[in-house]
């Protein structure tokens, strides 16, 4: 079965760059997955998402770009797992009930957003902070997007001291959304009860499904 080594989160699957675990302290492993857009993934690439159990992908992309007509890529469908469309954080009318979509969670779950538009970063980013996990620990994960961006750079090609430099420089400016969230919002928790529409009982098991059960 692939998995993330215990040392990296992520895991090749072929066709699609930055595949990796969502790993925090405390969060389950193996659970949460994240990626850049999948539409190239060839059949051994679906074969480990199978392996992995993914049940559910959540498609953040607006209607545009994954119409018919899209240039960039089209909606795709694998046997097994469901495609759940959600343009969040988009200007299309898209009724908070279909953003509370993306906190139910039941199974494993693999979250996709187009290129490097952030959407899958930034709700990541809410999905922990409303698990408790520290700004630090997000904007860590948040900046790993650039390792595995990175094969998809040649500009980047063995330069590792300009990608320490891109990591931190990630890292301090995902910090600042962070912060923007809590004025703005008042903190995730806020965000998801008052623009998604989340009741307390549905935050409590998001917390539950997530977080490990520290009295096993």
């Amino acid at each position: 079965m692939s998995s993330a080594s215990p040392s990296s989160p992520f895991i090749k699957v072929p066709g699609v760059a930055n595949f990796r675990s969502v790993t925090v302290p405390g969060l389950r492993p193996q659970f949460l997955f994240r990626s850049a857009e999948p539409s190239q993934i060839s059949s051994a690439g679906i074969k480990v998402l199978h392996d992995l159990g993914i049940a559910t992908i959540f498609d953040l992309r607006s209607m545009d770009e994954v119409s018919p007509d899209a240039v960039l890529v089209k909606a795709t469908e694998w046997k097994g797992i469901t495609r759940v469309s959600i343009p969040i954080f988009t200007k299309e009318n898209c009724p908070p009930e279909i953003h509370a979509q993306v906190f139910n969670f039941s199974t494993n779950e693999f979250m996709l957003s187009i290129g490097r538009r952030g959407r899958t970063g930034v709700l990541i980013a809410v999905i922990l902070s409303l698990c408790g996990v520290s700004d630090e620990e997000i904007a860590r994960e948040y900046s790993l997007t650039n390792i595995g961006l990175s094969e998809m750079s040649p500009e980047w090609d063995g330069d590792f001291k300009m990608m320490e430099k891109s990591l931190i420089s990630t890292q301090e400016n995902f910090k600042a959304t962070l912060e923007a969230l809590k004025n703005t919002y008042g903190g995730a928790e806020r965000y998801v009860k008052d623009c998604c529409g989340l009741a307390d009982e549905e935050v409590m098991r998001i917390r539950e499904h997530l977080l490990i059960d520290k009295t096993d």
